[in-house]
């Protein structure tokens, strides 16, 4: 009896160091971004980023705790390995910060457009009068980089999409950079004002796509990449659709 006694604390102790190894802790923006993604009072709500995530933990037998930052906060928890992934990320943002360190991104998941957002009264005029840039602090607008780096444009952050809109519909910027899809969801279903603001695609805009990243973790991100191809058909019907962009 001693024997079998001394086997099943240790036997517990082995199926709880399992169960933690499939634990991972993924970093997410602290902010309303639907159709893509949303966060609130420190939760990561259900939105299409999320069930596609939660669909692939469940296919692997993993634990994702889902921890909202801002995003500044957030990508210095990752440089710092406190976190074993990232989401959403991309290879272009935060270079310099990222500089020196081996990560591995996913293949490409939601395509995104990233745009300005001006009231129609401004809508292409081009870049001689556009003075003021409103973003959300930790984003870079890196189409209009050399623009700000020169002093031609200059940037004002805030900490939530609600304060960027809200900026441009008043005037104090000339026109809010942001994703035109979570732009234009917001306008129409957290505002209710739907073309408001409206995209002037005359203006320097990027596309990409948003993917998973990890420092600690790339057989999983090869294991994801798998999931990816497997899942291709559902997960363009997650995509937010054309209308938004």
């Amino acid at each position: 009896m001693t024997g079998v006694r001394l086997l099943v604390p240790a036997l517990i102790s082995l199926m709880g160091a399992v169960t933690h190894a499939q634990e991972f802790i993924i970093g997410v923006e602290d902010l309303d971004y639907f159709p893509y993604y949303s966060s609130s009072n420190g939760q990561f709500l259900d939105s299409p980023s999320k069930q596609l995530l939660d669909r692939f933990a469940r296919q692997n037998g993993y634990t994702f705790v889902y921890t909202p930052l801002p995003v500044a906060r957030l990508t210095q928890a990752f440089i710092d390995a406190e976190l074993d992934f990232k989401f959403p990320d991309s290879p272009d943002w935060a270079q310099e910060a990222k500089s020196g360190l081996e990560i591995h991104y996913s293949d490409p998941i939601f395509h995104y457009t990233d745009g300005v957002m001006v009231i129609p009264d401004r809508l292409h005029q081009g870049l001689d009068s556009f003075k003021a840039l409103g973003t959300v602090r930790g984003f870079t607008p890196w189409s209009f980089a050399s623009l700000i780096s020169q002093g031609h444009v200059q940037m004002q952050e805030t900490s939530s999409l609600e304060s960027v809109v809200l900026q441009a519909l008043y005037q104090r910027v000339d026109g809010a950079y942001f994703n035109i899809a979570v732009a234009n969801w917001f306008l129409t279903h957290r505002l209710e004002q739907p073309d408001s603001l409206v995209f002037d695609i005359t203006l320097p805009h990027a596309s990409g796509h948003y993917t998973l990243s990890s420092i600690q973790h790339p057989e999983i991100i090869s294991q994801f990449n798998d999931f990816l191809l497997n899942e291709a058909r559902w997960i363009d019907e997650l995509q937010p659709a054309p209308l938004y962009e």
